[in-house]
């Protein structure tokens, strides 16, 4: 049974008895159970638009593409599953690459890992990308790079192309270089960077500074969630990853068992980052983006200082959306529901 097949049967499943809107706001309501607060389910607030409804999604999913260190961090794991559990989205191919101690091979073993948890046919491709960051105006050229610039040749400005990225931009950054006429065919959503308008990066700008540069320069529509906005709303403890995963089967264990081990082996890391015993999920927040549940910003297109990763801010008329809210108890709500209904499609398909 191929995944495509799968996922709209869980599109079928969520929409019996009422719909997807009733079954996520049922959804909305445990999760606030989770997080130990009082308050229901409430309507997106103005600004924050709601996920696409099932039927839509099912007809025309979001074409996307994913740049990912999957493997540094255990947040690229729970994006990726995420992605491949919604409806709404329809991947296209995952391009793996470098972190400090990760290869992108080692990356793409480690995407390869999710997609068997999820029981994903090998019709979806994951391709190695760069193994190091640029240094200058030469690409990488690489099986990622030629994937992403064959991919938007469908696409066009009013209906592009989305890439998503949560590792360093090398490929994102190679493929503008070989092609720069792709940038009118895809948008970029990016975890990375500290805060506006300082900018700052601990994780994955750090890792290809003349990658971002180079986006920033280009034509592509751009939004960012940032750390000090994952912090504040994409933490979770032990406790709460128990009860938002412990009861969605193998695939919610899995994960569950993912944030519990990276826990347990970077103490101190997590610790400072997070406080004891809790970690950000970071990278969840390109696909909060992708569903609806963040509100943004306009501001003005920054340029980048590659040896302090600060912005520049040179007069411009071009912007990008700047991520300052996501709405994460309707946004972990719908992840626990999209797991329920991926499960039942797959016991479905035996």
């Amino acid at each position: 049974m191929k995944t495509s097949v799968i996922r709209s049967l869980a599109v079928l499943l969520l929409t019996l008895n009422g719909g997807w809107r009733r079954y996520e706001s049922s959804l909305a309501y445990s999760a606030a159970r989770f997080f130990n607060r009082k308050e229901a389910a409430r309507p997106a607030r103005p600004g924050l638009a709601p996920p696409p409804s099932a039927p839509a999604a099912a007809l025309r999913p979001l074409p996307v593409v994913l740049t990912t260190d999957c493997g540094a961090d255990i947040d690229d794991q729970w994006a990726l599953a995420y992605l491949l559990a919604s409806p709404q989205i329809r991947l296209l191919g995952v391009v793996s690459t470098h972190a400090p101690g990760l290869t992108s091979s080692q990356s793409a073993a480690c995407a390869r890992g999710i997609l068997r948890l999820m029981r994903v046919k090998a019709s979806l491709p994951v391709f190695p990308g760069a193994n190091h960051a640029l240094t200058g105006d030469q690409p990488h050229m690489n099986t990622g790079v030629r994937f992403l610039i064959h991919a938007a040749r469908g696409y066009s400005r009013q209906a592009p192309l989305t890439v998503l990225t949560i590792g360093a931009t090398t490929d994102v950054g190679s493929a503008l270089l070989e092609v720069p006429g792709i940038a009118r065919r895809i948008r970029i959503i990016t975890m990375g960077f500290d805060r506006w308008p300082q900018g700052g990066d601990p994780w994955n700008i750090k890792n290809d500074p003349r990658a971002y540069q180079i986006i920033l320069r280009s034509a592509a529509p751009l939004a960012i969630g940032s750390t000090s906005v994952c912090k504040r709303y994409l933490t979770l403890d032990g406790p709460q990853v128990d009860r938002l995963m412990g009861r969605r089967g193998r695939i919610g264990r899995a994960l569950a068992q993912l944030f519990h081990r990276w826990l347990q082996r970077h103490p101190r890391l997590t610790t400072r980052e997070a406080g004891r015993g809790r970690w950000v999920i970071w990278d969840t927040i390109v696909v909060a983006r992708l569903l609806g549940y963040t509100r943004a910003r306009s501001v003005p297109r920054p340029g980048l200082d590659p040896r302090t990763l600060a912005f520049t801010h040179p007069p411009t008329r071009r912007h990008i959306q700047w991520i300052t809210t996501v709405q994460s108890r309707r946004m972990w709500a719908n992840y626990a529901a999209k797991l329920d209904g991926y499960r039942a499609a797959l016991h479905l398909a035996r």
